[in-house]
């Protein structure tokens, strides 16, 4: 049920400044794009990012097909998984092409926050550390296996023959 929810929320809110107006295109004209936009679209739980996306490109027709170029900057705050303490971490997406075929039943307005989106998520890394390699690291490192007793590896289905 509550990936229902959120599932209804995300399209709800697609931002209507992220739509591309097809009609405006013909003739080859390119639409540049340049903004600043909310990153509530994004709607992650376990992630939270600053409040706006930089947002830099444009948008064009190639043949049958409508080109979005962008160039994507996001901030994300994530955990670290060492201390738990919240890190901040840039997100650049420095070439994010996408490509939409257009067929005579594609609508005359496309918004492309899902793609955007997905592009930007992608990004996330899984995991991340204060400083590249967290202070507390050394407390942890009596529970990590030593890498001399790593030497033999136990086979345990050898003697089933």
């Amino acid at each position: 049920m509550k990936s229902r929810f959120l599932e209804f929320s995300f399209w709800r809110l697609m931002p209507p400044e992220l739509n591309i107006y097809i009609d405006r295109l013909r003739g080859g004209r390119k639409e540049a794009i340049d903004l600043k936009h909310s990153s509530a679209f994004l709607a992650i739980s376990d992630v939270t990012f600053r409040d706006l996306l930089l947002v830099q490109g444009e948008a064009y027709l190639a043949s049958s097909h409508l080109i979005i170029q962008l160039k994507v900057q996001a901030e994300v705050f994530l955990k670290c998984i060492v201390c738990n303490e919240s890190i901040n971490k840039k997100i650049k997406i420095c070439h994010f092409y996408h490509a939409e075929e257009l067929t005579s039943k594609t609508k005359q307005i496309y918004n492309y926050s899902v793609p955007l989106r997905d592009a930007i998520l992608l990004e996330i890394p899984c995991f991340a550390e204060c400083h590249g390699n967290c202070l507390k690291r050394k407390e942890l490192e009596k529970y990590m296996q030593s890498k001399e007793k790593n030497d033999s590896a136990y086979f345990p289905f050898t003697r089933l023959s």
